[in-house]
């Protein structure tokens, strides 16, 4: 199993795992929101509270969403980005699966074979509607029996302005050109890593010199429009 597995840490991508008991955060953390990040500190708090080594996050390297070909599953965060979000917002480690390798795996195999014998994860966060497992038929409910209720924490909805803080919510508000709303329940400014490329060179005969910047494929597009930006390079 753990061959199947990818692991990054602060320090980079590793081929251990750095922990004997680690309590894990559950979900598809694209965007890396609001909602996400409330998932991080519940996690945080129960590391703290059951003495685990590591507060670890489990994620696909892809949207399941978009693979099972559901509508408004573009990428908020391609893996990389996604990789380092969760790191800053306290994950000490992520664990990322490819979606094909697992999508057949059962809900009860997944916590006993992989979250508790593979990666010794001794609790478990998640939100109130994340589902698992083969036809999703895993949610909270299966966790809670397994780890038992002060182990098994649920995060409600997070809302902002009576709206469920979600990715698909993000995403449309993106195609929308809401810009600033989007930024709301991202709590971040919404944000792209890719490579510049070189264009056609017509900017600089004007006086204004632009890096061009290829969205990656299936990644959520912006209305057409013209935005200000924040560029690091590096």
């Amino acid at each position: 199993i753990l061959s199947r597995l990818s692991f990054f840490s602060k320090s980079g991508k590793t081929d251990t795992l750095p922990y004997s008991r680690a309590v894990f955060a559950l979900g598809t953390f694209d965007g890396v929101h609001v909602a996400h990040r409330e998932l991080l500190k519940k996690a945080g708090k129960l590391k703290k509270k059951t003495g685990a080594d590591a507060l670890a996050v489990w994620c696909f390297s892809e949207s399941p969403a978009r693979l099972l070909g559901r509508q408004n599953s573009e990428s908020l965060t391609e893996k990389d980005e996604k990789v380092r979000l969760l790191l800053e917002y306290g994950a000490d480690i992520v664990v990322m699966a490819d979606f094909e390798d697992f999508r057949n795996v059962s809900a009860e195999d997944f916590i006993n074979d992989i979250l508790r014998s593979s990666l010794f994860c001794i609790g478990t966060v998640c939100g109130f509607n994340h589902r698992f497992g083969k036809d999703g038929v895993g949610d909270s409910n299966l966790l809670r029996k397994v780890f038992g209720r002060d182990r098994a924490v649920t995060v409600p909805k997070i809302t902002l302005d009576g709206v469920t803080v979600c990715s698909s919510a993000i995403r449309s508000l993106l195609s929308a050109g809401k810009i600033e709303e989007a930024n709301r329940m991202l709590g971040r400014s919404m944000s792209l890593t890719a490579e510049v490329k070189s264009g056609k060179r017509l900017g600089r005969t004007l006086g204004f010199p632009t890096a061009n910047q290829v969205f990656p494929r299936d990644f959520v597009r912006l209305k057409h429009g013209v935005y200000a930006t924040r560029c690091h390079v590096g």
